[in-house]
């Protein structure tokens, strides 16, 4: 009982951790016109500012399971929590433009070094068949944060300085860091288990968990990057509702995180994937194709609730066939579905929507769904390698 009273801290805090790392990112568009008039910015200067943490988050995640592994889970969530609250609230006081944004790549780093560390933990103080419900109650943090990052800064900001709000926003994983620091056990250990752990998702099987990931991730921020715009231009939607649709589209997410981690719980991890990817290219075609009616916002929230059903059933999946590995095999998912899709999907959407048309833009990530599709079913027979043997000394077990 006691051990799963620490497992419910650890993990309530973590989730404060997490709601606040994806609330940061989410933040800094909300805060761009206030800092484009504090500090007189350009246009393209405070884009800039904007964009720098999600790059520097994309760009060091791929050290960052790395890192974990050595300094171990504790030590990696609590410097995250804490390097990114610090950093963060620096950025607020800071008067001049270049520190400003070495302040910003900084907290970007910190972020990044979050998520390699905390999936692992959190699935080894719940493991068994809760391990993806656990996980997925920790992923809901993300649509929380989404949500509360923008609109609390921006309530913030419209009342006090701006120095004030990057404090108190970063007030959240400074607490949550802390408290991490004085009452979670160490995890230092994680390096030594990492050599002797006889588990391994082997790199084949993980190219097609990101084939898979990278289809899920472009068919939904494809939707996400272009609707608005897409709406707006062609149905005639005003510009205030549009967001709108989109922004609610969203909400059952916060449900969609712990219902995938159940669902893949009891009906196997595989099999869950399989259908979401499935549900996804149904959502993204009628999206793409059909007129605007109340059925086009229903197949809009079914495409946002499957993207956050997802990653849950991901993370589980990974953490169960990697062990004290599994930080390192995050970082490569992330990294890379995170580079195709965050950060290439909204410049290749705009481009295509304005040289070729909404039409051909909204078939692009149709084409990407569809590859998930055909990767998904590839999962159902596993290899589990030990650490240093190539694929073919591994063992090979049966469907997921």
């Amino acid at each position: 009982m006691k051990h799963l009273r620490g497992g419910v801290l650890i993990l309530a805090l973590c989730w404060v951790a997490w709601m606040w790392n994806h609330g940061t990112r989410l933040a800094m568009p909300a805060l761009a016109p206030f800092l484009r008039e504090e500090l007189s910015l350009t246009i393209f200067q405070t884009t800039s500012y904007v964009v720098a943490p999600m790059i520097s988050f994309y760009a060091s995640i791929l050290f960052a399971g790395h890192i974990v592994i050595r300094i171990g889970y504790k030590r990696a969530v609590v410097i995250s929590a804490v390097g990114a609250a610090a950093s963060f609230a620096a950025a607020g006081y800071s008067n001049d433009t270049t520190l400003l944004f070495i302040l910003l790549v900084s907290t970007g780093v910190f972020l990044g070094l979050y998520l390699p560390a905390a999936i692992p933990w959190v699935s080894s103080l719940f493991a068994g068949r809760r391990r993806g419900l656990i996980i997925g109650i920790h992923e809901a943090a993300a649509p929380t944060g989404q949500t509360l990052g923008p609109v609390v800064t921006a309530l913030l900001a419209a009342a006090l300085p701006l120095g004030s709000v990057f404090l108190i926003w970063a007030l959240a994983p400074l607490a949550a860091g802390l408290l991490l620091m004085a009452l979670a056990p160490s995890t230092s250990s994680v390096a030594e288990q990492a050599r002797v752990d006889a588990k391994l998702m082997p790199p084949r099987r993980l190219l097609t968990v990101i084939a898979v990931t990278v289809g899920v991730l472009i068919g939904n921020m494809g939707v996400v990057q272009i609707i608005p715009l897409y709406l707006v231009d062609v149905f005639g939607l005003e510009k205030a509702f549009a967001g709108m649709v989109v922004g609610l589209s969203r909400l059952l997410g916060l449900v969609g995180q712990p219902l995938g981690g159940f669902l893949s719980d009891r009906y196997g991890r595989v099999n869950v994937m399989t259908v979401l990817t499935i549900l996804t290219l149904l959502s993204t075609a009628y999206i793409a194709y059909a007129p605007y009616n109340m059925l086009y916002i229903i197949f809009l929230v079914i495409q946002a609730t499957c993207t956050a059903m997802y990653f849950p059933v991901t993370y589980a999946l990974i953490s169960e066939e990697s062990g004290a590995y599994a930080s390192i095999q995050i970082s490569r998912l992330l990294f890379t579905s995170g580079l195709l899709g965050p950060v290439l999907t909204g410049f290749v959407m705009g481009y295509l929507a304005e040289e070729m048309g909404y039409t051909t833009a909204l078939t692009y990530p149709l084409v990407f769904t569809m590859l998930s599709v055909a990767a998904a079913p590839l999962l159902r027979k596993r290899i589990i390698t030990t650490p240093g043997l190539g694929d073919g000394d591994g063992k090979r077990a049966g469907g997921v």
